[in-house]
């Protein structure tokens, strides 16, 4: 057993025939004496990675910090709508309970270079009948909306229809604290928003945060004058059609009338292929699935510009797919414009000769 002992060295000393000697004094305190302390006020101060990391000290550790109260706490505490009884109960279910969705929803989603090469997951084999999705949004640390979402997927409506999951009705709004007269709103909205949007399977018992967290990107409409936040993981494609795929979620904030205040007007999410085009509900199942599952990608620690740096090397990459595309069309074009003059030349020649 792990223990903490302090002791008082043997100190002899010699006078003449006599001898003095002051004994070893050792004092043990277990862990199991530390447990009640350690569980109420040390355990639950500790963030999710923190605790993980405690877990690798020792055995005893180990015990402590996987008890499933604890994580259901931090789950609670990092994601508000998992209090949710829908999720709450799906949670239970998972290998190791709130620990096991807590490694799943947490970390950055990242793609591998690799993962391309993997044959793509079809989505009428054993696919989820439903996704559950979660989402919060918080500005400074402050709840502003936490919402679950149910969404089939077997219908032929789902499955051919371009992916978009809303969250908010065209007549709903949420108000925010966002200050919309503001020297900056933008700045403002960047450096103080946040949103979680994990997305569940419930058949497969896995999870995924498709949300960078911070925003990638905030631009004011130049007509409407709303705020568009966009938060980006950037996804494994099928190398048949697209490298890489986004999965965006867009929050469009605007100002009631007469009112300082901002409001949240849409909540939407979206899967795109590098073309810029919106992928239909079956194919965004897949690509959904194979994040879930750990294929064709890993999940990484999540730093504070992490999500963005991604975001802006596949708009990088998508610039020069689109100037690639336009280089080959234009050789294609003067292809074709040299066969016609061709075709026209030899034709005045055939005239000319006749």
């Amino acid at each position: 057993m792990a223990s903490f002992s302090t002791s008082t060295p043997q100190r002899v000393s010699n006078k003449g025939s006599a001898t003095t000697t002051t004994t070893t004094t050792t004092t043990r305190t277990t862990l199991d004496a530390l447990h009640p302390d350690l569980q109420s006020h040390i355990l639950t101060r500790l963030d999710g990675q923190t605790l993980t990391y405690a877990s690798c000290v020792s055995s005893q550790f180990h015990a402590f910090c996987t008890e499933e109260s604890l994580w259901t706490d931090i789950c609670l505490s990092t994601w508000p709508s998992t209090n949710d009884p829908r999720v709450r109960q799906l949670i239970s279910t998972f290998p190791n309970g709130p620990r096991s969705f807590f490694s799943d929803s947490f970390p950055l989603l990242v793609p591998s270079s690799e993962s391309n090469l993997l044959p793509p997951t079809s989505p009428c084999s054993s696919s989820p009948e439903l996704l559950i999705s979660a989402v919060d949004i918080q500005y400074r640390d402050e709840l502003i909306f936490s919402k679950v979402q149910e969404t089939e997927t077997q219908s032929r409506w789902f499955r051919c229809s371009p992916f978009r999951l809303d969250f908010l009705d065209i007549k709903d709004v949420v108000p925010t604290p966002i200050r919309a007269t503001a020297a900056d709103t933008c700045q403002d909205i960047s450096d103080g928003l946040t949103l979680s949007w994990i997305t569940i399977d419930p058949t497969g018992l896995r999870a995924a945060n498709l949300s960078s967290w911070k925003p990638v990107s905030v631009q004011r409409h130049w007509l409407s004058g709303e705020i568009q936040a966009r938060f980006a993981t950037i996804l494994a494609g099928d190398r048949k059609s697209t490298e890489f795929v986004q999965c965006g979620v867009v929050v469009t904030c605007g100002a009631c009338e007469g009112g300082e205040m901002m409001q949240v007007r849409e909540i939407y999410l979206q899967v795109e292929d590098m073309e810029g085009m919106n992928l239909n509900g079956m194919d965004s199942l897949g690509i959904l699935r194979k994040a879930m599952r750990g294929e064709g990608g890993k999940r990484m620690k999540r730093r504070g510009e992490e999500g963005k740096q991604r975001y802006e090397e596949y708009l990088r990459l998508q610039t020069e797919r689109k100037e690639r595309k336009l280089r080959r069309e234009g050789r294609l074009d003067a292809i074709c414009i040299a066969f016609g003059f061709s075709i026209v030349a030899a034709f005045w020649a055939l005239l000319l000769f006749r």
